[in-house]
């Protein structure tokens, strides 16, 4: 059985990030990726496009 998992996130909240959060915040989810890989439950992933 496979899940999708959709993340969300609001731009305008993103938009305010100082560039040192939204570095902390890539490194958060690639790390996650990495580990999710490692487990064997990564199958790939995508970017929506901006609204």
């Amino acid at each position: 059985m496979r899940y999708l998992c959709l993340i969300y996130l609001d731009e305008r909240k993103l938009d305010a990030f100082s560039s040192s959060e939204f570095d902390a915040l890539v490194k958060e989810s690639l790390d996650n990726d990495e580990r999710m890989r490692e487990s064997g439950h990564y199958v790939t992933s995508n970017a929506l496009q901006s609204t």
